[in-house]
């Protein structure tokens, strides 16, 4: 968890279900700003449905709030099944 990362996000001038997508991004992020969680996780720690935390990560993501890359576990590169996405926190932005 980067609590400098959260209190920035506190900070930042955005609606509400984009700044809680982005919080829990922050609390799953190290200091350098990389987190992993699921969708799954994210939409149930934030008590926002999947389809809403997909729809505002892709807003987040257009806005330039993160970068995101695929992950692939060790069990499932034969399966060609994505984990979770590695999202990189742009600091810069948040910290606007």
């Amino acid at each position: 968890m980067s609590i400098k990362l959260m209190s920035g996000v506190w900070d930042a001038e955005m609606d509400v279900i984009p700044k809680m997508i982005m919080l829990c991004l922050a609390d799953y992020a190290n200091d350098e700003g990389y987190a992993w969680p699921g969708i799954e996780t994210m939409a149930r720690k934030t008590g926002i449905s999947e389809r809403t935390v997909k729809r505002h990560l892709k807003t987040l993501h257009d806005e330039g709030f993160f970068t995101k890359s695929k992950r692939c576990g060790r069990e499932c590169r034969n399966q060609f099944r994505n984990t979770s996405n590695l999202y990189l926190l742009n600091v810069e932005k948040i910290w606007k």
